[in-house]
Parts: C-alpha cells; sequence; structure tokens
C-alpha cells in the first residue's frame, strides 16, 4: 500500500511524465477512476509504454476497456473510421448490433466513456481527433 505522500509524488511524476497535456491527463484521470487503481500504480503501467505521452495513457485506456468487455473491440474499429463530431449513436448501435449480435452496445458505450475514450450523449458519439488518430494507430499494433 502506498502512503498518501507516495500518490501526490506519483500524481506529480504522471504529470511530468504526459508533458502536462489536457488530453492525456483526462486519460489518465479516467483510467485511475474507472479502473480503481492509485497513482503509483499507474505510473508503473505508465512507464513500460515507450512511446508519446498521449498513446500511453490511451493505451492503459484501451486495454481496460478491452479487458472488461471485449466487445468495445468492435466499437473501437468503427469509431475510428467515423467522422469524429457527433456521429448518430443508433448508427453505431445498428452497425454494433450486425456485427456483435446479442453484445449490449450501452454497456460497451458507457465502459468507453467512462474511461473517457469517447464524449457519449444521448443520442451522438464524439471522440477527440487525435483520439480517433491514436485509435487508428493502437489497431495496427
Amino acid at each position: 500500500m502506498f502512503s498518501e505522500q507516495d500518490e501526490s509524488n506519483a500524481a506529480a511524476d504522471v504529470l511530468k511524465q504526459l508533458d502536462g497535456l489536457p488530453l492525456a491527463l483526462a486519460s489518465a484521470c479516467a483510467y485511475v477512476r474507472t479502473i480503481k487503481v492509485g497513482w503509483s500504480a499507474y505510473l508503473v503501467r505508465l512507464k513500460e509504454q515507450q512511446e508519446t505521452a498521449t498513446l500511453p495513457s490511451l493505451r492503459l485506456s484501451l486495454e481496460a476497456a478491452r479487458t472488461r468487455n471485449s466487445a468495445v473491440v468492435v466499437l473501437l474499429q468503427l469509431i475510428q473510421v467515423l467522422h469524429p463530431d457527433d456521429t448518430p449513436r443508433l448508427v453505431l448501435e445498428d452497425a454494433f448490433a450486425e456485427i456483435q449480435p446479442g453484445a449490449d452496445a450501452d454497456d460497451a458505450l458507457a465502459l468507453l466513456a467512462n474511461l473517457s475514450i469517447i464524449s457519449l450523449r444521448e443520442t451522438t458519439v464524439a471522440t477527440h481527433r487525435l483520439v480517433q488518430a491514436a485509435m487508428r494507430k493502437l489497431c495496427r499494433v
């Protein structure tokens, strides 16, 4: 177990590792909150990644999403090729149902939103362009 001071120091180190980039920090915070790990544990995982600042935090979130719900892979494949702004949620849900019969699109979308991979609204889904580009790169790896 890490002390409060250790966690504070680890949070500061995460900030430095991610170069203070807002998108990377949002991804890190969402990961810590959703996966329920401390900053020290997150920092260890982050240091295992050897890429640019946004990609390691996004990679951790994508891996967590895949581990918790394997059906998110289908949604990620769809999201990375669609327009990033205000994609109708129904379009994703219908395509998802065709590709992944019986799986719950709402659960997968909620998980991606909780990890700050997408912005989920009542009728639309949005993805930051950098996240979308990073997803394309990560899906090739």
